[in-house]
């Protein structure tokens, strides 16, 4: 059987966003790892077969880069003790990372390493980047869109799922023209369509939750895509591992989606 790809998923989840009732969309684990410091993980992404994460909680967050493959981190910068960190993105040119209630964002070089900060106002949550615009989360059911260069705010955006507030929005994730997101102490990944924040498609991880769950703060959060191989790698706070997921439509989607090879 031919399965599709996620251009040919994207292509059928765009085409149902206009109905209510969200398309659950189905995975398949590919490859799981060892989670390194099994990192209280905030933000999660790949960026030249790294993973580069970041880590919260006071006087012991931290941001460390690790290969895709196994093996242990081959960096990890150590946080200012007043921080807590919070949802990371790569623009292309640096990093931005966020701070819980300082309203912080520092700006970090490729080697993790601070350049400057910027400042907003409210709680920042999670991060992510869609190539033009950085977008962030702040725990309520709105997004915020930012300039990369120097935070500012420049759009924000509701997010409703079955025609509800989406609140309790965490970490981040663009891929394929969708806003892939988790939400606090909830066991769904929740893809949403930029252009009107309407919750598109859901992934329910409960199995790897239950899994890992060993404790109320472990929750699942961190979702990275694999642009390379179309794959999505998920993780959770002091989850022992990570796991690379492929994601497809359910069953009775499968044949309204094309093969985009």
């Amino acid at each position: 059987m031919r399965v599709p790809t996620l251009i040919a998923l994207l292509i059928f989840v765009m085409s149902a966003s206009t109905f209510a009732a969200p398309v659950p969309l189905e995975y398949q684990i590919l490859h799981e790892r060892a989670h390194p410091h099994r990192a209280f993980t905030q933000g999660l992404l790949i960026h030249r077969g790294q993973f580069v994460e970041s880590s919260g909680l006071y006087r012991q967050s931290f941001v460390q880069r690790y290969p895709v493959t196994d093996g242990e981190p081959g960096l990890v910068r150590h946080q200012s003790r007043r921080d807590f960190s919070e949802g990371l993105a790569f623009t292309g040119k640096h990093y931005w990372l966020l701070t819980w209630q300082q309203g912080l964002a520092r700006k970090l070089d490729a080697e993790l390493r601070p350049v400057s900060i910027a400042r907003y106002q409210g709680e920042g949550w999670g991060l992510t980047f869609d190539g033009r615009q950085l977008i962030m989360s702040n725990g309520s059911a709105e997004l915020s869109f930012r300039d990369p260069d120097s935070f500012e705010l420049t759009q924000q955006l509701a997010v409703t799922y079955k025609n509800q507030p989406l609140n309790a929005i965490n970490e981040l994730e663009f891929a394929e023209g969708l806003i892939w997101a988790n939400v606090w102490f909830s066991p769904m990944i929740y893809a949403i369509d930029p252009a009107n924040g309407q919750v598109v498609s859901t992934v329910d991880l409960s199995a790897l939750v239950d899994t890992e769950n060993k404790s109320p703060d472990a929750v699942l959060n961190g979702i990275a895509y694999d642009a390379d191989d179309r794959t999505f790698w998920v993780t959770g706070k002091r989850w022992r591992k990570l796991y690379q997921l492929r994601i497809t439509p359910g069953p009775g989607a499968i044949t309204q989606a094309t093969d985009a090879r």
